[in-house]
């Protein structure tokens, strides 16, 4: 196996405080919707940062704490989309509906337990590409239902809840991406 040198990026929910902010960031009241301020990409990234310019971000893993059973409208709001913002994408965002990129990247799908706690790996086969265009980040990480359902005539893809979603702890692993020139003076870029 090769030995692929990689940082380690966790963020948990339990850092942040519902339905406000503090010195990590914020969240809304119903765990849906989480911002952590201030990552330093420089510090995250260790001597990647200098060796390389585009680097990938690939979800390890998600658990969630132990369930209630009460949270979500319906099964559809449990099984979710996680979308990042925060980072320079690159070519990793682009919407049908719009017919344009946009800052949201899914970093993965995922499924609440409602009874119990939960955890997914994900084998590194999807990858989010970025570049470095600053040294620190703001990271926010919400959910949508994979199911759209229609408000007023409006369909959308909001989760729909009264109640907490469970605390979740979200690993990402980060790889820097070699850049290779081809014959025709093209770039192809690898991991």
């Amino acid at each position: 196996m090769a030995n692929i040198e990689s940082a380690t990026l966790i963020l948990r929910s339990g850092d942040l405080i519902q339905n406000a902010t503090n010195q990590y960031g914020s969240c809304d009241q119903y765990i849906t919707n989480m911002t952590w301020n201030n990552i330093n990409l420089r510090t995250l990234l260790g001597t990647l940062y200098d060796r390389y310019d585009l680097f990938n971000i690939c979800l390890s893993n998600i658990t969630q704490s132990n369930g209630s059973g009460a949270f979500g409208e319906d099964n559809n709001d449990l099984i979710v989309q996680v979308c990042m913002t925060g980072l320079p994408f690159i070519n990793q965002t682009y919407g049908v509906t719009d017919c344009c990129n946009t800052n949201i990247a899914v970093a993965g799908i995922f499924e609440f337990s409602e009874a119990g706690t939960n955890t997914v790996n994900y084998n590194h086969t999807h990858s989010l590409t970025f570049s470095k265009q600053q040294d620190q980040v703001n990271l926010n990480i919400y959910y949508q239902r994979i199911f759209p359902s229609a408000y007023n005539g409006v369909t959308n893809y909001a989760v729909k809840t009264t109640t907490s979603f469970p605390e979740v702890i979200f690993k990402f692993k980060i790889y820097g991406v070699d850049k290779t020139e081809h014959n025709n003076g093209g770039r192809i870029f690898k991991i």
